[in-house]
């Protein structure tokens, strides 16, 4: 039977035409961050009334400034009232850009570190009437939706500077081919023009490449005659690119797997993510050198293999998405997401795009590749072929398990459309496993099935008392095994509280049958309230508390009675784990003292300080409500929490779902 994960079949598909290209660069200009600019006069004019534009450039920062007002500018318009469009250096090596239309103000930000100081970096803002995209060294790292028409046509382009109010954002580096268009590039024209000594064409207002040498004049190089001033920049030899650009070799990415679970395994019998490329010309090529990235995470082929990272004229070679490149020289130090991302390859250069695609969420065990080989046609494929031409075979969606009502034996991949009558919950299967009634709000009751079918709480209802007004159960559906938890108060769960000096627990089947325990008057052992675990017959007894897992051994009565003292200091996991959005921390210390329980993120950071204190010795517990040290909520992911006490220190992790 196949595992299924739903698939959208839009697909953006960016190649890289291989050229050459004369380009004859030889200056820059080199700002020093104090009021040094070039100013094209009234240049937005010739982008007025437009819902069309591009701005690009290349940059060489040098030492960034950190925060406002002293953000450095690299090149735009601005005046606040009717039409800005820049691209403007923030802190943390970021990239903003900007555009400012009749219908509002639109902003995008690269992620932290996109950017490098001391090299340089082509950045590019396009604005197509819909959309505002950012590009850095010709890849995408972001867009925004952005409408209306730029209405200003009277401001002043400038490069190196951008002013706002009574700041001047200045910039500290170096500039060179700046270019404006009054029509949006694609990816593809941008990647083309990166290492272009552009000639003018359609859309192009102005091109400014600084080639001069000397004087104060920056020539329009498009022909168009947008002529600058140069106030206090020097020139400079240091240039992004120089002479001929050979262009990007010819390979394309042929065929992937997102999600492999049964298809192929490599040498160590893991099942991982594999990305095929395909050398349609007529010589060798080594990857070597080359880096392959998902758009998160990118990953360089080692050099020194030739051997195995070379493809042949016409032939075929994958690699291994899996995050293990000590496993050998064509594993991938990132992961392909089965939800849907990018997979980029780029040239040696680190920057040069050679193939990428944009792909939406995949099937497990199903291939998408370009049939026939290299063509622009991509399609998916129930025959994957990695390291081989593609050969198709049509996928046929539907519910392909033979225990469904709905089974199509045609179906080749399931769509996730499978339907199976519903099987209600048995009492008996079905029972009140444990509970705690200690006070509320941390009143609560875990049902449990010990049954070997995946079944039904629909119908089922749940009270402190034989009334059954309380709670009733929707379609709930408990697996073999599994555990349903509820805390009082919660959503989805039961609101009457549990008597701390006794009560009942009352479950009840859509039939009448009813099961009932009998929760005796709550104890506290050493700071720790237990819990009170049940069989399916409903005999109980006292227990260190356990929600959502296996119930602890009873504990005598003749410990509880004792108020026994822990012999050494223990941390336990937190229950439940995986948890939303309450857990508990359960901690025992042997002698009095001070405790500290702090919860960091994998980066180390400080999340919350939960205990901070002079403790007596005892068993104790603390909940987490998934809360910072400001009383907000903090997003899912893994985190750490750690007890200080004398000097014993653990450390341990959880898992936040939302």
């Amino acid at each position: 039977m196949f595992a299924i994960k739903k698939t959208s079949f839009i697909i953006l598909l960016n190649i890289v035409s291989i050229c050459f290209v004369e380009a004859q660069n030889s200056y820059s200009l080199d700002f020093d961050g104090l009021a040094d600019y070039v100013e094209i006069i009234d240049e937005s004019a010739m982008i007025a009334s437009s819902d069309q534009m591009t701005l690009s450039g290349w940059v060489y920062p040098r030492n960034t400034n950190t925060g406002w007002p002293d953000f450095d500018a690299y090149f735009g318009f601005r005046n606040e009232t009717d039409a800005d469009f820049y691209l403007l250096q923030l802190n943390d090596y970021k990239v903003e850009g900007r555009l400012r239309s009749g219908s509002g103000v639109f902003t995008i930000e690269s992620a932290e570190n996109s950017i490098s100081p001391a090299t340089w970096h082509h950045l590019a803002l396009t604005y197509d009437g819909n959309n505002i995209i950012l590009y850095i060294d010709g890849v995408e790292v972001g867009s925004t939706v952005a409408s209306g028409q730029i209405t200003n046509a009277s401001v002043p382009l400038k490069i190196g500077s951008l002013d706002f109010q009574t700041w001047d954002f200045d910039l500290d580096g170096k500039a060179d081919e700046v270019s404006l268009w009054n029509i949006a590039l694609t990816q593809q024209q941008i990647q083309d023009h990166m290492y272009a000594d552009l000639t003018g064409g359609q859309g192009l207002v102005g091109y400014w490449n600084f080639n001069e040498g000397s004087g104060n004049t920056a020539n329009d190089a498009s022909g168009n005659g947008n002529h600058g001033t140069i106030y206090s920049a020097t020139w400079s030899t240091d240039v992004p690119f120089q002479g001929i650009y050979p262009g990007p070799v010819e390979l394309v990415i042929n065929e992937f797997m997102a999600s492999n679970d049964t298809t192929i395994a490599d040498t160590s019998g893991e099942f991982a993510d594999w990305v095929e490329i395909y050398n349609p010309s007529d010589e060798a090529v080594d990857l070597a050198g080359m880096t392959f990235s998902n758009g998160d995470d990118a990953s360089a082929i080692p050099t020194g293999f030739p051997n195995i990272t070379t493809i042949s004229a016409g032939g075929f070679i994958f690699v291994w998405f899996d995050k293990d490149p000590e496993e050998g020289p064509l594993h991938i130090d990132a992961k392909l997401s089965g939800s849907g991302e990018s997979v980029m390859l780029f040239d040696t250069d680190g920057t040069t795009v050679i193939d990428s695609i944009v792909f939406g969420e995949q099937f497990t065990d199903v291939s998408m590749g370009r049939f026939p080989d290299s063509s622009d046609t991509w399609t998916l494929s129930v025959t994957p072929t990695p390291g081989a031409s593609n050969v198709y075979t049509e996928v046929v969606l539907g519910c392909n398990d033979p225990d469904a009502s709905n089974y199509n034996p045609n179906a080749n991949v399931n769509d996730d459309s499978c339907v199976y009558p519903t099987i209600l919950c048995a009492l008996g299967d079905v029972y009140v496993s444990e509970a705690a009634n200690s006070g509320d709000p941390e009143d609560y009751i875990e049902i449990y099935n010990a049954g070997n079918v995946e079944c039904s709480l629909a119908g089922f209802q749940l009270d402190d008392s034989e009334d059954l007004n309380d709670f009733t159960f929707g379609n709930v559906i408990l697996e073999p095994g599994a555990y349903w938890l509820g805390y009082e108060d919660s959503t989805d769960s039961f609101s009457s509280g549990l008597g701390s000096s006794g009560d009942i627990v009352v479950l009840a089947d859509t039939a009448g049958n009813i099961l009932t325990v009998t929760l005796e008057a709550s104890v506290e052992v050493g700071g720790l309230q237990l819990s009170q675990s049940f069989d399916a017959d409903g005999t109980g007894c006292y227990t260190m508390p356990t929600p959502g897992a296996v119930n602890d051994t009873c504990v005598t009565m003749n410990i509880v009675n004792a108020g026994t003292i822990p012999t050494q200091f223990t941390l336990y996991q937190n229950y439940p784990n995986p948890f939303n959005p309450v857990t508990t921390l359960r901690y025992e210390i042997p002698v009095n003292g001070f405790v500290n329980i702090t919860v960091y993120d994998m980066l180390g950071r400080k999340v919350k300080t939960i205990i901070n204190q002079t403790q007596n010795a005892g068993y104790r517990s603390v909940i987490w409500d998934a809360k910072n040290d400001f009383g907000k909520l903090v997003t899912a992911g893994i985190y750490l929490y750690q007890i200080q006490a004398g000097e014993y220190i653990s450390t341990k992790k959880m898992v936040l779902l939302k």
